[in-house]
């Protein structure tokens, strides 16, 4: 099997429907494209036990990063309720660390990596984990599975990347002061 990158590009439109269709089905790594470039370049998607990578709000007591493993998300054979669930918990389709706010809009950088399905037997599923070991945890039910250690760059089949390029909601006072909140409290700027 080939590996191979697919583009998304969205401008001030609903585009979650369509990349949850992407994405169903499949297990996948989700981080910035910037990243991914480095995981390209290194081979690896590298854990971040010794916080060696910046932690953003869901890492910081992520289960899977404080054993020393490879979040992802495994989206095959899940329902609807599951999935909704899952978004309720992290919210995979826009997570807001991946911006960069501007005053006028807000821009997303994604990067899916859809791991290979001949390397998911090498994975820890969330059935298999003590719950109460994870109880007090970052984690996100059903739908979170783990590799063990770093993930090598050839388990991944597939990289969706997606840019998503959404205009300041300022006709909404509310929705507005918080864009600006994301671009006052330290989210990245573009520059």
């Amino acid at each position: 099997m080939n590996y191979q990158e697919r583009h998304y590009e969205y401008h001030n439109r609903n585009y979650t429907g369509e990349l949850l269709r992407v994405l169903r089905g499949e297990v996948f790594h989700l981080t910035s494209k910037q990243a991914y470039e480095k995981i390209k370049k290194d081979g690896f998607i590298f854990h971040n036990q010794k916080e060696r990578f910046a932690l953003n709000a869901s890492s910081v007591n992520s289960f899977g990063r404080q054993q020393g493993w490879v979040c992802l998300l495994d989206l095959r054979n899940k329902s609807d309720a599951d999935i909704r669930e899952a978004l309720r918990s992290y919210y995979f389709l826009w997570p807001p660390w991946f911006g960069e706010y501007e005053w006028e809009f807000v821009e997303m950088k994604l990067a899916y990596l859809i791991m290979d399905d001949r390397y998911s037997h090498k994975l820890i599923s969330y059935e298999s984990i003590d719950k109460s070991a994870i109880e007090n945890k970052t984690h996100v039910p059903g739908v979170e599975c783990w590799y063990p250690g770093d993930l090598p760059f050839p388990f991944i089949r597939e990289t969706i990347l997606v840019k998503v390029v959404s205009e300041a909601p300022k006709d909404n006072h509310f929705l507005y002061a918080h864009h600006l909140m994301g671009l006052m409290s330290g989210f990245k700027v573009k520059g």
